[in-house]
């Protein structure tokens, strides 16, 4: 699946900044996975494969964000003795084994805590530089061009923002407050976090002087924390977490305003796969 992107370095702040023209199509479905804990024992592989065959075989683009396996140390949290598979690298071998048949439609991995675990070494990078995608260490903003607006012929153009996340706590309270957080610092259409293991959504309005039309500007973002795909049991049981969603987030942007089709902006649905 050829697809156009144009990848720049920002030069005020450490993030990548990604391209991506789509706009001889009327939509564009984006499926983003995260949490996969390979390697872990209640690792939902089977979920996983499932989700895997449905981006494949609805041709979707695929999003990674971060923790794609176990990696458990000798310094981290986690039971050490207890790992469907031990090794690291073994657990990068499962993942680029059960992420190849989609590599052509993977738009980009990030990083999350467990694939940094091993000192100077990042298992996402790795993961990435095998299947031949793209990687970002810590977070990407992702430009999106889709389909052409019927006045002037020009793109609808979406923002989405993601990054692994850090912190949120086990109540559906803190989990909010780490949106809420990741939200504010960079605004897009879309802002995508994971880490705490469970689906929430949000939606905020944020309003910016217009200088050249003399006005506001009004942007719409919405925030979502993708799940696990950890089945419950462990340290989490043992700590009175709530068990995982283990559902796929799909997000689609439309190349038209679908409620009002001469509009200036187009819209975006964001749903979960169960």
């Amino acid at each position: 699946m050829a697809v156009r992107c144009m990848l720049k370095k920002d030069r005020e702040i450490d993030l990548d900044v990604y391209t991506f023209d789509f706009t001889d199509r009327s939509s564009v479905t984006i499926n983003v996975l995260s949490d996969l804990h390979i390697g872990n024992p209640l690792s939902d592989e089977r979920r996983i494969e499932r989700y895997i065959q449905y981006v494949k075989e609805n041709g979707n683009f695929l999003l990674l964000n971060g923790d794609l396996i176990e990696c458990v140390t000798r310094t981290s949290r986690g039971d050490i003795y207890n790992l469907s598979i031990t090794s690291p690298d073994a657990q990068v071998d499962r993942v680029v084994e059960l992420l190849t048949p989609v590599k052509d439609q993977i738009l980009c991995i990030t990083s999350g805590n467990h694939d940094l675990r091993s000192e100077g070494h990042d298992y996402s990078r790795e993961v990435a530089f095998r299947l031949g995608v793209p990687h970002s260490p810590i977070s990407a903003l992702y430009i999106f061009r889709v389909g052409r607006k019927p006045k002037n012929g020009k793109p609808y153009v979406y923002t989405v923002y993601q990054t692994h996340g850090y912190g949120g706590g086990t109540t559906p309270g803190g989990q909010a407050n780490a949106m809420d957080r990741f939200g504010r610092s960079i605004i897009a259409n879309v802002v995508l976090i994971a880490h705490m293991h469970n689906a929430m959504i949000s939606s905020t309005t944020y309003l910016f002087p217009d200088l050249y039309n003399k006005g506001m500007t009004k942007v719409k973002q919405i925030t979502v924390v993708t799940p696990s795909f950890m089945r419950y049991g462990g340290y989490a049981m043992r700590r009175g977490y709530r068990p995982p969603a283990q559902n796929m987030v799909e997000i689609i942007l439309h190349g038209e305003n679908r409620f009002n089709r001469w509009e200036d902006k187009g819209t975006v649905e964001v749903k979960t796969i169960v």
